[in-house]
């Protein structure tokens, strides 16, 4: 997937988010670019994975600023998942700007569910599917948020059982 964005007008908005559930021998590119050509823009970015199996997800991100493009906001980021231990991610926000009067800001994460987190709930009683479906569940929560969730929680229930 690869999305290009302009922002030409002044005060343009844009939001973008992207939640990818990869199993088996699935593999996702995503790639990003976002321009601020006009002033006082405001861009949004937040891309998640959640990555099973032996699938691959990348994600590629750049926020471009413009030399005339003053008063930009900018925000990129994203949060990838590995559910085995061959799954793999790979991550590269990228800031090219161009102008002083700014506010820009990207991220990337890399991580694994806690064996801390598990027991948390095994403490509580529940076994441990119902736990990592609960865990990705409030993982894909913050990008998928009422529009999605029950999409969501059918995929997630198709790959956990």
């Amino acid at each position: 997937q690869s999305f290009h964005i302009q922002l030409v007008e002044p005060r343009a908005e844009a939001t973008l988010k992207g939640l990818s559930l990869l199993e088996r021998h699935k593999q996702s590119h995503q790639k990003v670019l976002m321009e601020h050509k006009a002033q006082n823009t405001t861009s949004w970015q937040h891309f998640k994975g959640a990555v099973f199996e032996k699938a691959r997800l990348s994600f590629e991100g750049k926020i471009w600023v413009d030399p005339a493009a003053q008063g930009t906001q900018a925000y990129q980021k994203s949060n990838h998942l590995l559910l085995e231990d061959k799954a793999e991610a790979f991550s590269k926000p990228n800031l090219e700007i161009f102008t002083d009067d700014v506010k820009a800001s990207h991220g990337a994460t890399l991580a694994q569910l806690q064996d801390e987190e598990l027991f948390y709930f095994r403490a509580r009683g529940l076994n441990p599917a119902l736990a990592k479906k609960l865990l990705l569940r409030g993982f894909c929560k913050e990008v998928v948020d009422g529009y999605l969730e029950e999409r969501v929680d059918c995929h997630l229930k198709k790959m956990l059982d």
